[in-house]
């Protein structure tokens, strides 16, 4: 079923399906939790979710910070819509991602700024985020002229 590597370190995750529109699809990092019964447990996304294995965390917020800029975003929905078949391992066949180079400057600004918002997410410190999607929007676009 090319179910993908499910014991990968890291998962960019999104909803694949039901989008409505760019601001629907959200991308995020996840790893593993801490349940004080089980100890730490990689999390598994389930078959509505489209997920990205990686092994390395910086690389993890690098491309999610890409995928939740605005431009691709719409260039996701320009492709796939709102169907409810969603977009799944398609994906990587529109979307193309330099490579992860962790002594790249600017890959890591992308990084270090998606490990913000996700710390603000889950302070929910709304208008924080904002602005740190607006230097992830300034980044990609200039990475994408």
């Amino acid at each position: 079923y090319d179910l993908g590597d499910f014991d990968s370190g890291y998962k960019v995750v999104c909803a694949s399906m039901g989008t409505k529109d760019s601001g629907k699809i959200r991308f995020v990092v996840i790893s593993q939790i801490n349940d004080k019964f089980l100890g730490k447990k990689l999390l598994l996304p389930e078959h509505t979710l489209t997920f990205i294995p990686i092994n390395n965390e910086e690389e993890a917020h690098y491309i999610c910070a890409i995928l939740n800029s605005e431009i691709m975003r719409n260039t996701i929905v320009s492709f796939f819509g709102s169907g409810k078949s969603g977009f799944g391992a398609k994906l990587s066949k529109y979307i193309k991602l330099e490579k992860f180079d962790p002594k790249n400057k600017i890959h890591l600004e992308l990084s270090n700024l998606s490990k913000k918002a996700h710390k603000l997410a889950d302070s929910g410190k709304k208008k924080d985020i904002l602005k740190i999607e607006e230097k992830i929007e300034k980044i990609v676009i200039n990475l994408y002229k």
